[in-house]
């Protein structure tokens, strides 16, 4: 973390970073710390899929970010449907990773998990898990 402030550019006198520079320098520490993508490696990052499914699931982190402040925050995404690319119902349970262990995420049960402060440095996985249809298989995805 020293070498992200003794990288810094120097302000107009060549003594002190200037005020962007601090800031972009924090966006990427927050970037680095969560394990979120640097800025230009693009928006989106995809989820490793796993499960015994019969039925096309993604996962994917969006990042969402005001360029004019300090805030980054990011929403993940999963989907799943047919593989004629029709959607079924489906129940979502999302988990925090802890080593090996997974953490229920109380009360999210949408398609979309709104990432938090809670979750820096943690892995997320969503399962889908289709209703009406056992024969459909459940399916994994990890963030």
């Amino acid at each position: 973390m020293q070498a992200v402030f003794e990288s810094l550019p120097s302000g107009g006198d060549g003594s002190t970073p200037s005020f962007q520079s601090i800031v972009e320098s924090l966006r990427n520490l927050t970037q680095f710390l969560s394990g979120s993508a640097p800025a230009d490696a693009g928006e989106k990052r995809k989820a490793t899929i796993s499960g015994n499914h019969s039925f096309v699931f993604s996962l994917q982190y969006e990042r969402r970010s005001d360029t004019n402040s300090l805030s980054q925050t990011g929403i993940l995404v999963a989907s799943a449907k047919t593989q004629t690319g029709h959607e079924f119902p489906v129940k979502y349970e999302w988990h925090r990773k802890i080593g090996e262990h997974l953490v229920e995420i109380s009360g999210v049960e949408k398609h979309t998990y709104n990432v938090s402060a809670d979750d820096v440095g943690m892995h997320i996985v969503c399962y889908a898990i289709p209703q009406g249809d056992p024969t459909l298989g459940i399916a994994c995805g990890t963030i």
